[in-house]
């Protein structure tokens, strides 16, 4: 059973009284210079400045942090990393000549990802968008290095892949299985390669896994969803159209600068 204070100090004077020992009384003058040091004390206490917290430096955090204030400020050279081409690295939001409601939606891009389609005639800015797009990840640092997003014009990406069939290249499994694992994907221009059987089912493939995989492609293209289900396939056009379709209308804007 646990014993208080006051229990305490009453066995101890009862066992003072047995022995014949007086308790001692401290005098007046005592009191006040106990009074005096414990406000003196006090005093220092509720005057001093408070101690600096002890948190211990960390490095890695402090790094990370340096990194991404820099590709908040500066994120191009992320950009060159995932393959935007120096025409078209400064592309932004701020530069684009067109509707305030078609850059609002491209804008939700960012925080709510989906599969999205930016189609209309050469010049209109579809792919000043989607680099747009990618800037705003890189900013926000959804993406940080090559290995989060890939941006790619078709017809290059089947150049990659065929060149996987010479002596010594590269296997089209793992080249299939990076560009359909990337979290995010630009498929520039699609339409500008030359249709084959092999080239439409290398398409498919890499787009329908995405789509299972619920991993976002932006695809630029001069053809309509209707001229993709001709062209190519329609089930290619299918996965297309489960997403957000943006059409683009204007001058061409090559030829008007």
């Amino acid at each position: 059973m646990a014993v208080t204070a006051e229990q305490a100090q009453a066995n101890l004077e009862h066992k003072r009284e047995q022995a014949g020992v007086k308790p001692s009384t401290p005098s007046i003058s005592a009191n006040n210079n106990i009074k005096e040091e414990m406000s003196t004390v006090l005093e220092r206490v509720l005057t001093s400045p408070p101690a600096p917290a002890d948190i211990p430096d960390d490095p890695a955090r402090e790094r990370r942090m340096r990194a991404r204030q820099e590709r908040r400020e500066n994120p191009e050279p992320v950009l060159a990393d995932i393959g935007v081409g120096r025409r078209h690295i400064h592309c932004s939001f701020e530069t684009y000549q067109g509707k305030e409601k078609i850059i609002s939606a491209c804008k939700a891009f960012v925080e709510t990802p989906v599969d999205m389609v930016l189609t209309g005639a050469p010049g209109t800015g579809k792919t000043h968008l989607a680099v747009a797009i990618l800037r705003e990840l890189v900013r926000e640092s959804k993406i940080r290095r090559d290995t989060h997003a890939r941006f790619v014009p078709v017809p290059e990406l089947l150049a990659e892949i065929r060149a996987s069939y010479r002596d010594n290249g590269p296997d089209e499994r793992d080249i299939m299985n990076r560009y359909s694992g990337l979290p995010y994907l630009v498929l520039d221009d699609l339409g500008a390669e030359k249709t084959t059987e092999w080239s439409i089912t290398t398409l498919y493939l890499i787009i329908d896994r995405r789509y299972r995989d619920e991993r976002p492609t932006i695809v630029t293209t001069n053809l309509t969803l209707d001229q993709i289900a001709v062209t190519l396939s329609e089930r290619i056009s299918s996965r297309l159209a489960s997403g957000k379709v943006i059409t683009l209308q204007g001058p061409d804007y090559r030829v008007k600068r």
